[in-house]
């Protein structure tokens, strides 16, 4: 009958499954193992049997009644397992561990000990196969260092890493934590382009129209002036028959001079003035015509309750800038700007002189009896108050209608699974860049949430320069055509 005789480390008892449910034959083809315990395995178990009730303290308790079984056992030991292999435990009595390593070993290190005592025992009985069987990895260096046979235990042997008390304490308040979680609402997040598709990063390309200088603008008025210059002569009809007299007989040739006067000083410098101001702002109207590039912040309630009093925020950095598109009704407002605009104004028309023959006509046009009507003004913003409805997102404090670095909407229920709401933003950059480097950042907040849900979204816009005084000669056809009979 072959025995293998086992000098177990410590870790066997507390680190590895019972030893009746080890798979002993993994150690070789014997017919029996002997378990033999030395005095360094005893002491350890002893001193941590009073432990507590962690694994440690609780597998030492376990190991120290066996230990007892042995000791009263009329074999002086116990089966542990009938195998095959047979395996039994015994406990080592010889009180000190080899003498010949003395000078090697360190016996004041447990670790060291344990191989002096298995070294011992193998020196005593050296026609027995002895091993020690350790998962320490020093123990296995530093035991076959000096010639004792070491076996590594089996890692399927060994049981799963036991919390300590400060990690059961993290793992329960994480399950309560989660149990929370799953009463909030949960915000899946994403970032749509225009057409819809799902982006990680902007990179673009985008044309910027620079305003006119000083020296463009006075140059473009001078072409103003010369394409629809003021009249300054007004030439009486002429006359023939006594027929031709009679109908170009002058009425009220006092209000003709005022109307001339008027005409001069007035009317025509303030076109002027007018036509100037669209020349200054004409980079801003091609702008608006050229459009901005726009990126959704696409937000999903999946959870199973609603968001109350829910913030989600839209935060600009770098020198990038944002706005929400402009409803449609602004956008026709906008349309309609007279100061931000690719036309120029038409010109105000020369007065003439009223003629009898006027009379004989009729009352001649609208404008020469006075009569103007008011232009179409738009329904300013929050002129109508409604009572707000609990589940619509509402701006916060109030909506940007200027690219700004913050957009900010509040609603007061966001019901769940309601599909997908869509924060829309314009990209804009500030004045004078020549390159947007920046990002988006999104977050949203509820009263039942307990930590924000945020998502960045890196921006990069590279910015071609293009003058607004390419487009002069367009303006000036157009109000050529306009004012053509």
């Amino acid at each position: 009958m072959t025995t293998l005789y086992v000098f177990p480390d410590t870790n066997l008892f507390i680190q590895c499954h019972p030893l009746e449910q080890l798979n002993w034959a993994e150690l070789g083809a014997y017919d029996e193992i002997r378990l033999i315990v030395c005095r360094t395995v005893q002491r350890e178990i002893d001193r941590n049997k009073d432990r507590g009730n962690d694994r440690v303290g609780k597998r030492a308790r376990k190991t120290n009644s066996l230990f007892r079984q042995v000791i009263q056992s009329t074999t002086g030991s116990e089966v542990v397992s009938k195998g095959p292999p047979r395996v039994s435990i015994e406990l080592d009595t010889r009180a000190r561990p080899s003498s010949e390593l003395m000078e090697v070993l360190d016996y004041g290190h447990d670790d060291d000990e344990i191989i002096g005592y298995t070294l011992a025992y193998a020196q005593e009985f050296p026609d027995r196969s002895v091993v020690l069987l350790t998962h320490d990895t020093g123990v296995i260096m530093t035991g076959r260092s000096v010639g004792v046979t070491v076996t590594p235990i089996e890692e399927e042997w060994r049981l799963q890493p036991e919390n300590t008390r400060a990690e059961s304490e993290l793992a329960r308040v994480q399950q309560e934590l989660e149990e929370l979680k799953r009463q909030e609402p949960r915000f899946e997040t994403d970032f749509a382009d225009a057409a819809g598709g799902s982006v990680e990063s902007v990179d673009l390309r985008c044309v910027a129209f620079q305003p006119l200088t000083p020296d463009e603008l006075a140059s473009a008025m001078d072409k103003v002036r010369d394409s629809f210059p003021m009249v300054t002569k007004f030439e009486p009809p002429s006359v023939g028959t006594l027929g031709q007299i009679v109908t170009a007989i002058e009425l009220n040739p006092g209000g003709f001079q005022e109307r001339v006067e008027r005409y001069q000083s007035t009317q025509y410098p303030e076109w002027l003035a007018k036509c100037e101001t669209v020349l200054g702002n004409l980079h801003l109207a091609l702008q608006r015509r050229e459009g901005w590039p726009v990126v959704a912040f696409q937000v999903t309630n999946e959870g199973s309750r609603p968001g109350r009093d829910v913030l989600v925020e839209v935060q600009a950095r770098g020198n990038l800038q944002i706005r929400p598109p402009l409803p449609e009704r602004l956008r026709s407002a906008e349309d309609d700007d007279e100061e931000v605009t690719m036309r120029f104004p038409e010109p105000p028309e020369p007065p003439r002189r009223h003629l009898v023959a006027d009379v004989l006509r009729g009352f001649g046009t609208l404008g020469d009896l006075g009569l103007h009507l008011p232009p179409a003004t738009a329904l300013p913003p929050g002129a109508s108050e409604q009572r707000r409805n609990p589940n619509a997102f509402y701006y916060k404090p109030n909506r940007p209608y200027e690219p700004t670095d913050y957009v900010g909407l509040e609603c007061e229920q966001w019901r769940h699974g309601t599909g997908a709401k869509d924060f829309t933003v314009e990209l804009s950059w500030e004045p004078g860049s020549s390159e947007v480097r920046g990002a988006l950042e999104c977050s949203i907040h509820a009263e039942n949430l307990s930590s924000p849900v945020k998502k960045t979204l890196p921006v990069k816009i590279a910015i071609d320069e293009a003058s607004a005084g390419d487009f002069l000669g367009d303006l000036l056809q157009e109000l050529r055509e306009r004012t053509t009979p």
